[in-house]
């Protein structure tokens, strides 16, 4: 179900032909020996964009670099998300200092996207009962408990691993537009293609293409906007071995 822009560091994930994609976040948390406890109660199930998650779905938490701090899995059941803190003995930044904001995404594994990666559209309030933190900010050995995490907005799709050069997708233009925008699409291997636009909430308003394309050639879309507001518009494509979106802007 899509509920709805990327992370290139520690974001390496392919399409999974089971249930669910692969984590989006194959690595994330280096063990420093400092850490949170951020708790999620089952009856305070996560939305994106209202609609509750999907099992299989993570929550992510991230520091102000982009860099994975913490993750669970979404089973319906109440869950823990170990959070580490930066290891002050190695030069790199590999977790959270002292302060930090504590910064969610979510990946939608059923559709391989990332929910808040732009750090906008994050939506969540934290219980203030002893001896639960409130503030939202690590502190090593704190603990957090969530009364209610949100996030809203136009997805990222991760880039998919080992196959980044299958396909080449152009970038539209002109970006922003009106009421037309074109761009060019070339599979290595001719393969069934969706190709799909959604609104700023998540909801489909065009299907572009959806069937066969054929292997060295430039296929060209357009994208017609003249029966639509004004907004910022996802463009999602994807094929039997990759997906991939551009993000393009509709101006009246």
């Amino acid at each position: 179900m899509l509920k709805s822009p990327i992370l290139g560091l520690l974001i390496a994930t392919a399409l999974s032909t089971g249930a669910f994609a692969k984590s989006a976040f194959v690595e994330c948390a280096v063990r420093t020996g400092q850490n949170a406890s951020i708790f999620i109660r089952s009856e305070v199930t996560p939305t994106i964009n209202g609609v509750a998650l999907d099992k299989g779905d993570e929550v992510v938490v991230l520091d102000k670099n982009g860099v994975c701090a913490g993750k669970a899995t979404w089973t319906g059941e109440t869950m823990s998300i170990t959070v580490w803190g930066d290891d002050e003995m190695t030069e790199e930044i590999d977790g959270l200092n002292a302060g930090d904001p504590l910064r969610f995404v979510i990946y939608d594994a059923s559709d391989n996207l990332i929910f808040g990666a732009d750090g906008a559209g994050i939506d969540v309030g934290f219980d203030s009962e002893f001896p639960f933190n409130d503030g939202g900010v690590y502190e090593p050995d704190a603990l957090f408990n969530v009364s209610f995490l949100d996030i809203s907005g136009v997805p990222s799709i991760p880039p998919t691993a080992g196959v980044v050069d299958s396909f080449k997708l152009g970038s539209p233009y002109p970006n922003p537009f009106n009421p037309v925008t074109s761009f060019e699409l070339e599979v290595v291997d001719a393969q069934d293609v969706a190709v799909r636009v959604y609104n700023a909430i998540g909801q489909q308003v065009a299907m572009l293409h959806d069937g066969f394309l054929t292997s060295g050639t430039q296929h060209e879309f357009q994208f017609e906007g003249a029966g639509l507001s004004s907004g910022m518009y996802l463009i999602r494509v994807t094929g039997e071995v990759f997906a991939a979106a551009r993000s393009v802007v509709l101006l009246k």
